[in-house]
């Protein structure tokens, strides 16, 4: 728009800003350049979730290791928050919320890491040759199970265990 149309069209239309420098509205335009749009807002959103729910995974796999899947709630996330808050200086409500570490939620993704090793087990015994070796142990009160372990060479591993199951007899 030439300087003479601008200025027609701010009386006209916005006679509150026709007589604003013209550094105003080159900072408005900047300004609204470098603004941030509603896909950036939502990708931003979303990568933070998803860097919530790979952490989550990696913590589930600590917490699987330990006794008690509770331990993410009433242990780990206070921690989190503590060292957040203490080392980085940041508000740590934002980021302790794309968290779920719920007890329901760590079991469930421990059961979706297991279900995956189990996957790739099998489709890799499937092509593969191995060794199967069965045993059978004694629980508490005389319950006994079956352990499966398979053999074979792959990128250092030599030793799964395949299953281990309930047998419907005792050890008497």
């Amino acid at each position: 728009m030439k300087p003479r149309n601008l200025r027609i069209h701010l009386e006209k239309k916005h006679t509150g800003k026709k007589d604003h420098p013209v550094e105003y509205f080159k900072k408005l335009r900047d300004d609204f350049q470098t603004r941030k749009t509603v896909s950036q807002v939502f990708n931003n959103k979303v990568s933070k979730m998803c860097y919530g729910l790979l952490a989550s995974y990696e913590i589930s796999k600590i917490i699987a290791k330990a006794e008690s899947h509770n331990v993410g709630e009433t242990l780990i996330l206070p921690a989190v928050s503590v060292i957040i808050s203490s080392v980085m200086k940041q508000n740590t409500s934002e980021i302790i919320n794309v968290l779920p570490l719920s007890n329901s939620s760590v079991s469930r993704r421990i059961d979706a890491m297991a279900e995956d090793v189990e996957k790739q087990l099998i489709s890799y015994l499937q092509v593969e040759q191995f060794a199967l070796q069965l045993d059978e142990s004694t629980l508490r009160d005389n319950e006994a199970i079956l352990l499966a372990y398979v053999r074979f060479n792959s990128e250092g591993r030599k030793e799964e265990m395949l299953f281990a199951t309930s047998l419907v007899t005792d050890t008497k």
